[in-house]
C-alpha cells in the first residue's frame, strides 16, 4: 500500500494485533496499521492536506501498532463527515488515543488530538493540549489538568465520561477526576476532526497519532484504569 494510501477493512485482516481493539461498544476506531478504518460503517473521514504513515521504529508497553499517522503542525488532519452521535449529549462515553508529540510541538500552542468544536466556547467535546496543559472532556467544565508532556515520546491518554463524571488518564495514571455533565452540542455545522479544530488553522498536531477508538461506554473510571 502506497504512503498516505486510505484502506477500509475489518479489524485484523492484514493480521495486525493492536492495543484498542474493536468491540461491541467501538463506535470508531483509527489504527494506522490499518489505515482508516470506519467500524460503523457511518462516519465518513477524509483526509485534509496529506497525512503520512509511518513505520514507528520503536517498542512501548501497550502499543502493539508498528505505524502511526503523522501530523506535520502546519496542513493535515482528517475531518468526519458526519457526526458520532454516542459522543454527543450527556451520555456515557470513552475516547481514548496513543499519541506522540514531536519537537514540532510548541509549548505555547494549542494542539488537538480530537475535537467536536468548531471554536470558541462551545460546549463541545475535546482531547487537546493548551500549552503545559491537557484539556479534555465536555465544556463548560472540562479539564484544563496541568502536565509536562515529554516530545518524542509514546503517551496513552483516555478520556471517559460515567454518570456525569470524568475520569482523564494518561498512560495507565488516573490524572484527573470530576463533574462533567456537559451537554455536547458540538460546534454547530462544523464535523468532529483529528489533528486539528477544522474551523481555525492554528490547532494543528504537531506528532503522530498511532490509535484512536471511540466508544459508547465509559470505559474507565477511579476503579478500572487502563491497562498497558
Amino acid at each position: 500500500m502506497p504512503i498516505g494510501a486510505v484502506r477500509f477493512g475489518l479489524i485484523g485482516s492484514n493480521g495486525a494485533t493492536t492495543s484498542l481493539v474493536d468491540d461491541d461498544n467501538t463506535e470508531f476506531l483509527l489504527i494506522a496499521d490499518q489505515g482508516k478504518i470506519d467500524v460503523s460503517g457511518n462516519y465518513a473521514l477524509s483526509e485534509v492536506g496529506s497525512v503520512l504513515v509511518e513505520n514507528i521504529g520503536i517498542s512501548k508497553k501497550g502499543l502493539n501498532s508498528t505505524q502511526s499517522f503523522s501530523f506535520n503542525s502546519s496542513n493535515n488532519y482528517f475531518k468526519f463527515g458526519t457526526s458520532i452521535n454516542p459522543i454527543y449529549g450527556i451520555g456515557d462515553f470513552t475516547i481514548e488515543s496513543w499519541v506522540y508529540f514531536d519537537s514540532s510541538y510548541s509549548g505555547l500552542s494549542q494542539r488537538y488530538v480530537f475535537t467536536t468544536k468548531a471554536g470558541g466556547p462551545q460546549p463541545g467535546l475535546e482531547l487537546a493540549i493548551f500549552g503545559v496543559e491537557l484539556s479534555a472532556g465536555v465544556a463548560p467544565n472540562s479539564y484544563q489538568k496541568t502536565i509536562i508532556f515529554p516530545q518524542n515520546e509514546w503517551v496513552f491518554l483516555a478520556f471517559s465520561r460515567k454518570s456525569g463524571a470524568g475520569y482523564l488518564y494518561v498512560n495507565s495514571t488516573l490524572s484527573d477526576t470530576g463533574i462533567n455533565s456537559g451537554n455536547n452540542t458540538g460546534g454547530g455545522t462544523e464535523q468532529p476532526s483529528i489533528g486539528n479544530r477544522t474551523a481555525d488553522p492554528s490547532f494543528y498536531l504537531g506528532g503522530k497519532i498511532a490509535e484512536l477508538r471511540i466508544s459508547n461506554v465509559a470505559r474507565y473510571d477511579n476503579v478500572n484504569s487502563p491497562v498497558l
